[in-house]
């Protein structure tokens, strides 16, 4: 996870470290497309959760706001959940989805593909593990949005109770919007359309920009932890490869 979160700085959007972190574990000998599958759950959790998050925070501040401005972000969020809920519980679209990839011929990704909704399907019966993933994952989400907040509250910016709550709706869609591959880890993006955004805060673009890049530099920091693992990891598999020096 963390080798994936280093990567993620140096690749388009903010899931390129995925493409290393599956090729890390698959190595360890794990079936890629099980690799995969586990991934894609991964994002797909932390997605649902963020999303539900900033719902029910668009919910409680539309007392605040009743210009009707909050409801196209909640149509956003409720969008982005929608192929999350109807793939889990409408089997008959499950088959249809099946049944689309199955066409793919060229290369074999009909059947790659296949087998990768296969171990995705495999957790549609572990209702208890899902839910305890969605809990834990509903917990890291607000840790998320609140270092935001915690970044805001350092640079002297004033939060009150509506604030924070903005600050749970525009942080899930500054993620949505960084996982567009079309920036290295979403910088750029990132710190433009939070400008944009906090503006309806009450915040000045210029804190609206040292929030975000402050916010992206703890991630980077954090990050660095993957680096030690990754190394440490190619150490341990130089030291266990076999010495083939002839004496």
């Amino acid at each position: 996870y963390f080798v994936g979160l280093f990567f993620n700085n140096f690749l388009p959007a903010n899931i390129g470290g995925d493409a290393v972190k599956v090729y890390d574990v698959s190595r360890i000998g794990s079936s890629v497309y099980q690799v995969i599958a586990v991934t894609m759950l991964d994002r797909i959790v932390g997605i649902f959760s963020l999303c539900l998050l900033a719902s029910v925070a668009v919910v409680a501040l539309m007392t605040r706001h009743p210009d009707g401005t909050l409801w196209p972000y909640l149509l956003v969020f409720i969008g982005c959940m929608m192929p999350a809920l109807a793939f889990y519980f409408l089997k008959p679209l499950s088959r249809v989805l099946r049944w689309l990839v199955g066409l793919l011929r060229p290369l074999s990704i009909g059947k790659r593909g296949t087998s990768i909704l296969d171990y995705l399907g495999k957790f549609k019966s572990k209702k208890r593990l899902i839910l305890r993933l969605m809990l834990l994952s509903l917990v890291i989400q607000s840790m998320r949005v609140a270092t935001h907040i915690l970044v805001a509250l350092a640079l002297g910016v004033h939060v009150d109770l509506v604030v924070a709550g903005l600050f749970f709706v525009f942080v899930p869609l500054l993620s949505l919007a960084m996982i567009t591959p079309i920036t290295i880890n979403g910088l750029g993006i990132r710190e433009g359309l939070g400008i944009l955004l906090f503006a309806r805060a009450g915040i000045g673009a210029t804190d609206a920009f040292a929030i975000e890049f402050l916010t992206y530099l703890v991630a980077v920091s954090i990050s660095l932890v993957g680096l030690v693992f990754f190394l440490w990891r190619r150490s341990d598999r130089a030291e266990a490869r076999p010495d083939n020096t002839v004496t």
